[in-house]
């Protein structure tokens, strides 16, 4: 059930909804949701859907061609890493300095995030290949964010936090 709640303002108003005993006003949870983007989490969530849409794309492709599921996420992955590097760095972390050593370290953190992809595809592909690959890109965001937020970037995206204060 929607409702409308009267705000200070006479004219205004805001939509709720109604569930059972609980109200939950949608201009409240829309704002949660813009706060959750505009972080550091959110924007790297962006960067992360714009490296799954192409991994998840070559996965189409090389899947209707016959290529094994766990080749083909693979394939993707490697992709989607590339990309991912490269605007987290630009746009979420904002680093400049050690490329080359955040690149090994992303890469290493990929790596891991590719092992974890391929097992979890490996072992629930015989269930659903497309709700294999989207288990599996759901573990794979949360835990690459934790380390690349913590070892990959870590040291510059604290002093950058420091100096934005």
């Amino acid at each position: 059930m929607i409702d409308t709640v009267q705000t200070d303002d006479a004219s205004q108003t805001s939509p709720q909804i109604m569930t059972g005993k609980v109200t939950v006003n949608t201009a409240s949870a829309w704002r949660l949701v813009w706060c959750a983007v505009r972080g550091r989490f959110g924007g790297y969530a962006l960067v992360g859907a714009a490296g799954t849409l192409l991994h998840w794309l070559l996965y189409a492709a090389l899947v209707m061609a016959a290529v094994a599921p766990v080749i083909a996420t693979t394939v993707g992955a490697v992709a989607g890493a590339c990309l991912n590097y490269w605007l987290n760095r630009r746009l979420v972390f904002r680093t400049r300095d050690q490329p080359l050593r955040r690149l090994a370290r992303f890469m290493a953190v990929a790596g891991i995030g590719m092992l974890i992809n391929a097992f979890v595809v490996g072992l629930l592909h015989g269930i659903n290949v497309w709700l294999a690959q989207l288990c599996a890109t759901a573990l794979v965001l949360l835990s690459g964010y934790w380390m690349n937020a913590r070892w990959t970037f870590g040291d510059s995206a604290s002093a950058n936090a420091e100096r934005q204060i």
